[in-house]
């Protein structure tokens, strides 16, 4: 049986390749059209000024013919693909950038036009101005010299032109200009790696804005907190499917979650830590991992679960639309997750020098199918008339996903403590392209660091013992509803702030007001009292079981029964009836009807809410429609 040799760069191939398999996958890199260009402008000349060394590489003469038909062009091209030297002189006579050009792709992969003409100031594809049309081909459009390379080209859409983008001052194509797999592998073995095949150890970044993220004692302190939180059913999730932004950020402000940019004003980076938290206490709830006897342990859990692929890697892409509806490739995880057992414990490794170690490894990192890709999952960027949308076409995919992903994911990694970072103001040099500062606030990482709960959970030692939790006692008064508490745990004290008033330096007082505070039905005042046995005391003196059960005793919902002015029903609560009969200030916002009915005037149905909670009475005003 015949075999079949993909070209599309995302199979797996065959180390070394026959003299005919060599020839069909040449043969299907190019077509006539798109090779022709390079022979004529470069490969032709080449081939006449280094005659003997052609002719002993076999070489045919086909070079001196005015027009030579593709199977010709294919002949002469082949021996540069099967013999180093061969390769290796044709490059070193390429005029520069092309060297280094060659170079980047056959070990960092296949790049966009845009990036190549960004990274080395030269043209390699012409604007519809430069080509005097507005409608050239994908070969007539590219700088021949650049036709070695296999172009996947995409006509921008129509969308595009008419985003406020001057059409003749742009390509009418994306070009992305890579090496099929099979032809890039024989290559690597031709060319040696530059810088950053492998991990390089830094000094301690010292750029001016640099932030660090290293201390993770407050993670084994703020993880009970998240996981109660979570356990009450507090977070919502969009239509989407994703977790809710404002359900997110509530959360990182009640359990006092320290964040690595908590003044950033985008919606996403200020809530960063909390939202991987939040999915991978999610994660590990719905395996039925929801005890938190052993954090080390716990963390350990969650990260198997991480490498299984039963965490989405797409959870750090946020700035991608649609990449939540897309199947994604397991063996990224497994991918990521082996960068961490190179990594040296307890030294710095640059960003930069990362990404180029997994593209030189060729780690998988291709998370979505590109059908997936162009045609479900896009970039939204600013245009002068509203929002464009850019599809992850190949060309972007390194730029949008690839790039992103890595260092998204050793962000998710500090999260939990297995890496410190190093991180700056976020910065891409392409983002301009897209008219954003930067692609993903994930672009300021600059260096990340290895810690021995790192390299416990990866599997590179086989013990860890977790910071010593330092001295507090919480202690619950069985005569006033006081709690004394001595420590410095931060979410734990974010938490006594919900439910009661700071009465001294150690001291704090609980009521009606207190606990009832920032809740507005009666499931969330369930999901406090839940809470509060979770953290504070699981069995608290019979003063706090009666105040609790009063509590719930007191919490009702009242359906509106008249829709134009609010009419509710009193539930049989004697001191309910008298306490709206008697106090000045209800007095003003209802209007008493018979058998235990009243009025209230829409504008005040909240103040009388947040008034009756003062005595223990959370009252779910169903307003009628």
């Amino acid at each position: 049986m015949q075999k079949i040799i993909q070209i599309t760069g995302r199979t797996e191939t065959p180390d070394e390749l026959s003299p005919r398999e060599l020839q069909e996958v040449v043969s299907a890199t190019y077509t006539k059209d798109s090779i022709y260009p390079f022979f004529k402008v470069f490969l032709r000349s080449f081939i006449l000024n280094n005659a003997d060394l052609c002719r002993q590489y076999h070489v045919p003469p086909y070079s001196q013919k005015p027009s030579p038909s593709k199977s010709e062009l294919m002949a002469c091209l082949v021996p540069f693909f099967e013999h180093g030297e061969l390769f290796r002189k044709m490059r070193a006579a390429l005029p520069d950038p092309l060297p280094a050009v060659i170079d980047k792709i056959i070990w960092e992969g296949g790049q966009s036009h845009e990036s190549l003409e960004k990274a080395f100031n030269t043209k390699v594809a012409y604007t519809n101005q430069e080509l005097e049309t507005s409608y050239p081909n994908p070969s007539a459009e590219l700088n021949p010299l650049f036709g070695l390379f296999r172009d996947d080209a995409t006509a921008r859409s129509y969308s595009y032109w008419y985003s406020g983008r001057n059409f003749k001052n742009e390509t009418s194509y994306l070009h992305f200009l890579y090496f099929p797999r099979p032809l890039n592998a024989r290559l690597k073995k031709f060319i040696p790696a530059s810088f950053g095949f492998d991990l390089v150890p830094i000094p301690l970044p010292e750029n001016p804005g640099t932030h660090l993220y290293t201390g993770h004692d407050s993670l084994f302190s703020e993880l009970p907190v998240a996981l109660s939180y979570l356990q009450q059913g507090k977070l919502s999730v969009s239509e989407s499917g994703l977790l809710n932004v404002a359900s997110v950020s509530k959360m990182r402000k009640y359990c006092g979650i320290k964040e690595f940019y908590p003044d950033n004003t985008d919606k996403y980076a200020a809530s960063i830590r909390t939202r991987f938290m939040a999915e991978m206490l999610s994660a590990l709830q719905h395996k039925g991992f929801d005890t938190y006897d052993d954090p080390v342990a716990f963390i350990k859990r969650g990260f198997q679960l991480y490498e299984k692929s039963q965490f989405s890697s797409a959870a750090v892409l946020f700035h991608l639309k649609g990449i939540n509806k897309v199947e994604t490739n397991p063996e990224v995880n497994r991918g990521l997750f082996s960068l961490l057992r190179q990594l040296p414990l307890g030294q710095w490794i640059a960003a930069d020098n990362l990404l180029k170690y997994a593209l030189y490894r060729e780690l998988p990192l291709e998370l979505v199918r590109d059908y997936a890709a162009y045609n479900n999952v896009y970039f939204e960027s600013d245009g002068d008339y509203g929002k464009t949308k850019n599809y992850l076409y190949r060309a972007y995919y390194r730029t949008l996903l690839t790039e992103p992903l890595l260092r998204g994911t050793f962000y998710l990694f500090a999260t939990f403590g297995l890496v410190d970072v190093a991180f700056g103001t976020p910065v891409h040099p392409e983002a301009g392209n897209f008219k954003k500062a930067y692609i993903s606030v994930f672009d300021g990482l600059q260096a990340v660091r290895l810690t021995s709960l790192g390299a416990y959970v990866c599997g590179l030692t086989q013990t860890y013992v977790a910071p010593v939790t330092q001295d507090e006692q919480i202690i619950l008064d069985e005569q006033h509803l006081f709690i004394s508490y001595t420590g410095t745990n931060q979410p734990l004290l974010t938490i006594l702030d919900k439910v009661a008033r700071k009465a001294g330096e150690h001291l704090f007082k609980v009521d009606y007001e207190t606990l009832l505070g920032d809740c507005n039905t009666s499931l969330d005042v369930t999901a406090k009292l839940n809470m509060f046995k979770q953290l504070l005391s699981a069995n608290p003196p019979p003063l706090w079981q009666d105040f609790f059960a009063t509590v719930q005793e007191r919490n009702v919902a009242l359906p509106a029964l008249n829709a134009n002015y609010q009419l509710f029903e009193l539930p049989n609560n004697k001191e309910l009836i008298r306490l709206v009969a008697s106090d000045a200030f209800l007095k003003k916002h209802i209007i008493k009807a018979e058998m235990y009915h009243v009025i209230i005037p829409r504008t005040s149905i909240s103040k009388v809410k947040n008034y009756l909670k003062k005595f223990g009475y959370l009252i779910d005003f169903k307003e009628a429609s």
